[in-house]
């Protein structure tokens, strides 16, 4: 379910306080979507706009193989392939227009929300065990581009011991600071949500106290010359306000100070604090729900495993036999 257009009106008595109300009286609006196609883009498009599906003979199998973005392996997409959402398309277009900017909701729709991970590595991605991180080098010309190559970074040092099979076991410290890996010159997923999710990521992570949130704040947050260039106005400010408030024991001089300001940018028309504050405690709630749901079932209920079944004409464009 997501939020109407007029959430963002002129008036303050509109329907906006009731939309909330029943969101937040209603879970299934952040469970498993099935084939519901308002909660982001299916598999078998992302296989398409990332072009992984492997060409080499010696990946010919009966069932389809397809990159790992991270790790860089193949494997079946049916069942070790998991198309993961950077920023749960379940929030709505509408509630993506005022985060993100006008116009910029549908995007949660589009094949740049979504990166084809492993299984396991997308359960890290959910439960907030793993971010991206561009790659800036250290020229002036790189800080002024916006970010095109990213690096995966584990928030719990605890898990880098734990394993993926590729289809041999390696520990996950052995992907720390792995480079994605991409095969078009230009589709790659896109900075703001991969910007939001770390936003999400870091002040959760702070907010519960996780081992090691320190050295992730440090070096993130702290870092002077800033983690993610120059380029890019992504996300609003005020809202950005409300999630630090939200995780609280934060100084505001912290924030202030930084460079994560750069990438915000003012809102033109502006809900009422009250508001914003459900918009951010109602985005926070899906986040938890996930990561919830990983930590305690193993399960990724956001993400599309591809487990419907397709029709012969899609099994013959996708090489499944």
């Amino acid at each position: 379910m997501s939020i109407p257009v007029n959430m963002i009106s002129d008036d303050p008595e509109g329907p906006f306080e009731a939309i909330l109300l029943q969101l937040s009286r209603k879970d299934n609006w952040i469970t498993k979507p099935g084939r519901n196609t308002q909660y982001g883009p299916r598999m078998r498009e992302v296989i398409e706009y990332y072009d992984v599906k492997a060409k080499d003979e010696a990946y010919c199998r009966p069932r389809q193989w397809i990159q790992c973005a991270l790790s860089g392996t193949f494997a079946p997409r049916k069942p070790y392939m998991i198309c993961s959402h950077l920023v749960p398309a379940s929030i709505g277009t509408e509630m993506g227009d005022y985060l993100f900017g006008l116009g910029k909701g549908a995007l949660l729709q589009h094949c740049s929300n979504s990166l084809l991970l492993r299984s396991t590595l997308a359960e890290k991605l959910r439960s907030g065990g793993l971010v991206f991180l561009p790659i800036i080098e250290d020229t002036d010309a790189d800080k002024n581009e916006r970010p095109r190559r990213w690096k995966g970074v584990f928030t719990d040092v605890e898990t880098q011991d734990d394993s993926v099979w590729i289809p041999y076991p390696i520990y996950l410290r052995e992907l720390e600071g792995q480079e994605l890996e991409f095969r078009t010159m230009n589709n790659r997923p896109a900075a703001r949500f991969l910007y939001f999710h770390f936003l999400m990521t870091v002040l959760r992570c702070r907010r519960a106290r996780r081992k090691d949130w320190e050295k992730l704040w440090d070096e993130t947050i702290r870092k002077p010359q800033g983690t993610w260039g120059k380029q890019g106005k992504w996300l609003g400010r005020s809202i950005l306000w409300k999630m630090v408030e939200m995780v609280g024991s934060i100084d505001p001089k912290e924030i202030e100070g930084s460079w994560v300001l750069d990438h915000t940018f003012e809102e033109r028309e502006k809900l009422t604090n009250e508001k914003e504050y459900e918009v951010v405690r109602l985005v926070m709630s899906v986040y938890d729900h996930f990561e919830r749901r990983v930590r305690e079932e193993g399960e990724d209920t956001d993400e599309e495993s591809e487990d419907e079944t397709d029709t012969d004409e899609e099994r013959e464009a996708l090489g499944d036999e």
